[in-house]
């Protein structure tokens, strides 16, 4: 029915504006930070990748998890043989690259648009990198997404919504590099 259409989306729409505000306040830290690279590479590579693993030891933390959009991570599926083993270079062309994993750090890419950016949330070109959360900071969910609907004649109104609060406790905890064709 058209009302489970209204509540998947109306609650799509709430996680958006939840992920935008996060890279927000992200940049924002990373601008405070100074936690951030340009690098010379044009594509991902591992040279890269330790690059943006180099910037937190500088404020005694260590990455857990990178970030990037798709796009980028395509890239990966193009390192040869000799950086992923031959092995793996062969389940990879065969099944494709199944991990949530790279280089031992938690993998997390995205293809979601940001609303007032044609780039996405995560712009081509740039790589992100967390901290643990417990050195970074906290998203605190205080009620469920709740939704109301209600019908009269021909018109329909609805709403949703959820308390939250997130916040980061440590700038430090998250850093960026941006690729040489990145944005």
């Amino acid at each position: 029915p058209v009302t489970r259409i209204i509540e998947e989306n109306s609650v799509k729409d709430i996680q958006q504006i939840e992920d935008e505000r996060f890279i927000q306040y992200v940049n924002a830290a990373i601008t405070a930070s100074s936690l951030t690279a340009a690098v010379t590479d044009t594509t991902v590579t591992r040279t890269a990748l330790a690059q943006l693993v180099k910037l937190m030891p500088t404020k005694r933390l260590r990455l857990a998890t990178i970030l990037m959009h798709e796009v980028d991570f395509a890239d990966v599926l193009t390192w040869p043989a000799t950086d992923v083993g031959s092995g793996e270079a062969g389940i990879i062309m065969k099944d494709g690259y199944k991990y949530n994993q790279v280089l031992g750090y938690k993998l997390v890419t995205s293809i979601k648009r940001n609303a007032a950016d044609s780039d996405g949330l995560v712009p081509q070109g740039t790589i992100y990198g967390f901290a643990d959360p417990q050195f970074f900071g906290n998203f605190f969910l205080l009620n469920q997404t709740k939704f109301w609907i209600d019908k009269k004649a021909n018109m329909v109104s609805w709403q949703a919504w959820e308390d939250i609060g997130m916040g980061i406790g440590n700038i430090n905890g998250c850093a960026s590099i941006t690729l040489a064709s990145g944005s």
